[in-house]
């Protein structure tokens, strides 16, 4: 099925906003940090700061106070930054307590532990809907496996040593479905590539999964007869070493839903330019109409990263969390786009029709049919620039796209075809001629089933700019200024180029002084700047926000990103700056 949507150029003016809203928030949290910390932050110290290896359990049911143990170098009590969720020390060192709200608009949030010696790094937190509970040993053998009696459920566990095999048993009746699913590596960063397998009660191995989600797995299962079944999960290293053998340690964090009701792994569609208030969800063994609300948190929303030109897209993600089912779904909400005038609807018993899409564009397609290759067509002016992307891999779909943009003389004019790297298709082309552009997509190697989905996106691109800071955390004392890089990536658009950006702070601590810098196209500036802090010594802990604007070719405002991490950044840094003696 494919539902395509498709709006009008961005609002610039509903972006500012945006980010005039992100700028008082952060204005507002700095200062709430100021008051909850004042109890640490007063000290010249210069000691080691806080260091925060882990925390377990990683993630929690929205609506709960969870009890979560921190692991690292650290003195006790410490104070928290954990936006979008309460969290409390406890008595004991390492004890915290975190109140998950009631309706999660993301499924990671993250947390910080600092202290007037300095800050931790940040570590995520995943939320879901659906019961939890821990992983109980020993656990090892098939006559140990822990009982799964109650499901949808989350089971928080570690791989504690090496080499370590967790085992569940679940009772199943013949015809029934069973959803096992990962979280470790990608969401939660933990160091194991690890492998799923469900077996009968004596051992025999009856389905396999390693990487459906990078390298998370998992995987659906039909019972074969009435029993009692096994889900075993053990890992290896997720960067290979000369040792083949399974692998643990107390950063072997894991997250695993177990479900016997069903799992969403997407929605149809996967992203829209339209104003949608809700969305289909879809997945494994779900029934009924199970409609997601879509919401948008700017408060705590961290934003994904990926390195190309899907960073200047006028579409942000969003994580949809199913009330009290398990999975959740990704979902592209185009930003500060008008509805779309109309939402077309083709079945797959189409898909070799012709469709026509108007820019921009977004498309949910699934390649049901062997060797399948859906088709689009655009009309375009002669040097109209249009940027494309087709996204799977990034979305858990097991596609491999295979994407090729012809003219009205049936020449390629741009194409990511079988020489190109495994994963999301992003290429850009510019029409030599004024008519007809055929855009075809399929799979690379020609397969098909019903979760063989795919996002295809079609805009013309705007001249804008990503900055990301070199670090996440500052450190500014009296006696010696801290520096910062923030590299610069210029993208052209159809607008133009970008012209001369003012990097500057929006607001900075009392005391402290930044003079904004000027990056300029075609000198040594242009790629990167160095914005230089200098403390009056009062001490402060807590974000900070830097911009960059231009007024060339458009009026353009971005925040300072911070480093990548999994995948996504925060539109915010951590500064600290230390008191006098």
């Amino acid at each position: 099925m494919i539902d395509c949507c498709a709006g009008r150029r961005r609002d610039q003016n509903l972006r500012l906003t945006r980010m005039c809203h992100h700028m008082r928030r952060l204005m507002i949290e700095r200062l709430t940090l100021s008051i909850i910390g004042v109890g640490v932050l007063f000290s010249s110290s210069l000691a080691e700061a806080p260091k925060l290896t882990r925390i377990f359990p990683a993630g929690g049911q929205c609506g709960t106070r969870v009890e979560v143990t921190c692991k690292g170098d650290f003195t006790w009590p410490l104070s928290i930054w954990a936006p979008g969720l309460q969290v409390e020390c406890g008595e004991t060192k390492g004890q915290l307590f975190v109140t998950v709200p009631e309706v999660a608009n993301n499924d990671r949030y993250w947390i910080r532990l600092y202290s007037a010696d300095g800050a931790s790094a940040k570590l995520p937190f995943l939320v879901g809907t659906i019961g939890e509970q821990q992983e109980v040993e020993p656990n090892d053998r098939w006559r140990e496996a822990q009982l799964i009696e109650t499901t949808p459920i989350t089971v928080n566990g570690v791989l504690e040593k090496s080499p370590d095999v967790d085992v569940f048993a679940v009772q199943l009746a013949a015809g029934q479905g069973l959803v096992v699913a990962l979280e470790a590596n990608r969401r939660l960063g933990s160091p194991m590539d690890a492998i799923l397998q469900i077996a009968t009660a004596d051992g025999v191995v009856l389905a396999e999964n390693h990487d459906d989600a990078g390298l998370d797995p998992r995987l659906h299962f039909v019972a074969p007869q009435d029993g009692s079944y096994q889900i075993r999960l053990f890992a290896f290293p997720s960067e290979p070493d000369t040792r083949i053998a399974f692998r643990g340690g107390e950063n072997y964090v894991y997250r695993l839903t177990i479900s016997r009701e069903g799992y969403v792994t997407h929605t149809q569609p996967s992203g829209s330019f339209g104003a949608r208030k809700s969305v289909q969800a879809a997945g494994w063994d779900l029934e009924g109409d199970r409609a997601l609300p879509i919401r948008v948190d700017d408060a705590v929303s961290e934003v994904r990263v990926f390195g190309d030109l899907r960073d200047i897209r006028p579409v942000r993600f969003l994580a949809l969390l199913p009330a009290s089912t398990a999975g959740y779904a990704r979902y592209a909400l185009g930003e500060n786009i008008e509805p779309s005038t109309s939402d077309s609807v083709a079945s797959a018993a189409g898909q070799n029709a012709w469709h026509s899409l108007n820019l921009p564009a977004m498309v949910t397609g699934a390649i049901q049919f062997t060797g399948q290759q859906d088709k689009y067509r655009l009309q375009l002016e002669k040097g109209q620039s249009v940027a494309l992307t087709v996204e799977a891999v990034s979305l858990d779909f097991p596609t491999v796209p295979l994407v090729r943009v012809y003219d009205m003389n049936d020449k390629v004019v741009a194409q990511f075809a079988e020489n190109a790297p495994t994963g999301d298709a992003v290429l850009s082309f510019t029409a030599a001629e004024a008519g007809e552009y055929r855009v075809q997509v399929g799979d690379r190697y020609g397969a098909a089933s019903s979760r063989h989905h795919y996002l295809l996106c079609v805009w013309e691109p705007q001249a804008d700019v990503v900055l990301t800071a070199a670090t996440e955390m500052l450190t500014v004392t009296k006696e010696m200024p801290a520096e910062l890089e923030v590299a610069i990536k210029r993208f052209a658009g159809a607008d133009g180029n970008v012209g001369e950006i003012t990097v500057e702070a929006v607001s900075l601590p009392p005391g402290v002084t930044c003079e904004s810098v000027v990056s300029k196209p075609g000198e040594p500036t242009a790629d990167k700047v160095t914005l230089k802090f200098v403390s009056a010594g009062q001490p402060y802990q807590g974000p900070l926000l830097l911009q960059g604007r231009s007024t060339t070719p458009r009026e353009l405002i971005r925040p300072v990103r911070s480093p990548t991490q999994l995948d996504a950044c925060l539109e915010s840094l951590w500064i600290r700056t230390v008191g006098s003696d």
